[in-house]
């Protein structure tokens, strides 16, 4: 199961609530109203790989660096499956869907909401 503590790190939550109709402008757009919620998020991505769960993010990780992205584009684009992840727990109060995160991270270059 997915260690979902990072929600508790991410003292801005409520900015992507308030902001669902932003949601589609990505991790960018949240790095430029508030740049701890983005590097908070890209965070939570380090987490789950360094405890390699879900192990899917550190096969899209790897996947995306040799497909020739640059380490810090692909950071941010599974920051962004995290945060849509995030949002949709919080907005329709639902669990973690962790068959549509893997089916997002498998997605990927294709952001969430594309």
């Amino acid at each position: 199961m997915i260690n979902l503590s990072i929600l508790a790190n991410v003292s801005h939550l409520n900015y992507i609530l308030n902001k669902s109709k932003q949601q589609a402008k990505g991790i960018r757009e949240m790095e430029e109203t508030n740049p701890y919620l983005g590097q908070a998020i890209i965070e939570g991505v380090r987490e789950q790989m360094a405890i390699d769960d879900p192990p899917e993010v550190n096969e899209t990780y790897d996947r995306l660096i040799f497909d020739g992205h640059p380490e810090e584009e692909v950071l941010k684009m599974l920051a962004c499956v995290l945060s849509t992840e995030m949002f949709e727990i919080l907005k329709h109060k639902r669990v973690f869907d962790r068959q549509l995160y893997i089916r997002r991270l498998r997605d990927l270059p294709k952001l969430p909401w594309e």
